[in-house]
């Protein structure tokens, strides 16, 4: 038996499953998603070509946002995995009950441009998928607020919210 990888060729692995025999390229179990080897007697075959096929994991997690209307807000997520995983990015405008993807919305990085008063409270998630699963990070809530108007100091709050004293203008940022 300790002959079999020499008899069918270098590129070649046994795999023995429920009493079958059977031959498969390593090319091949690679593409199916074999994530191990036989490595009895049998078939003492390595490759260092084959990878792990691993699930993905999130590595950064989106932020809470705060923009005034017609500004742009930016979330950020990030995943690891093998392979690579590819994102999807999902909106709530329901308070994180229901989620639906954002067509065309499948990077790392979500800009909403020229945010509007309608989506302050949405809530925004990325849904990273590769062969071995999904990994869905939390929601972050956009929050937009209106631009001040009229004279004062001005003073934005880290929850969004707008305080104006004395009689200076707003000169916004």
């Amino acid at each position: 038996m300790s002959s079999l990888s020499s008899r069918f060729g270098p590129n070649r692995a046994v795999r023995h499953r429920v009493g079958l025999l059977a031959l498969a390229s390593l090319s091949e179990m690679a593409t199916i998603g074999v994530v191990g080897l036989n490595t009895g007697p049998a078939a003492a075959v390595t490759n260092p070509h084959i990878t792990t096929a691993v699930a993905p994991a999130i590595t950064t997690q989106p932020m809470n946002q705060s923009a005034i209307v017609g500004d742009s807000a930016t979330f950020t997520a990030a995943a690891s995995g093998t392979p690579n995983p590819t994102v999807q990015w999902l909106v709530s405008t329901d308070g994180g009950h229901m989620f639906n993807a954002i067509p065309d919305a499948t990077t790392d990085t979500l800009i909403i441009a020229g945010t509007t008063f309608a989506q302050g409270h949405n809530q925004y998630q990325a849904l990273f998928t590769n062969i071995q699963g999904t990994a869905l990070t939390f929601p972050a809530t956009l929050t937009v607020t209106t631009a001040p108007k009229g004279h004062g100091y001005w003073l934005v709050a880290s929850d969004g919210g707008i305080f104006s004293f004395g009689d200076a203008g707003f000169y916004g940022s």
